[in-house]
């Protein structure tokens, strides 16, 4: 099992604060407490948001880091799913997809 952690916007669709990286923290401490695997996923960034965050969360354990984009946000609240690509939430996509083959071996 993977606990994602989202440092911004995800999780809970947190607005970018010293709260959301408490609550990252927390999250962290509570997985590693129980012996399980955890990721961050950066959601709604940009480069200096990005940079605060990785000072703030073990860079080795952020799998994603997915930049603020009005698309998705009118997608998202249409309720349609996304016509485009987005890297970001691609590598996403083929890490979990890695992940879950390994746990089934």
């Amino acid at each position: 099992m993977k606990i994602l952690v989202c440092g911004k916007g995800g999780c809970g669709k947190r607005d970018p604060s010293q709260e959301s990286v408490r609550l990252a923290k927390k999250i962290t401490e509570m997985a590693k407490a129980i012996n399980k695997s955890f990721y961050y996923v950066l959601n709604k960034i940009d480069e200096e948001t990005k940079e605060v965050l990785l000072k703030s969360v073990d860079k080795n354990k952020v799998i994603a880091s997915i930049s603020e984009d009005k698309r998705i946000f009118k997608n998202c609240l249409n309720g349609e799913e996304l016509d485009f690509k987005v890297k970001e939430i691609g590598k996403l996509a083929d890490f979990l997809e890695e992940d879950r083959k390994k746990e089934e071996k």
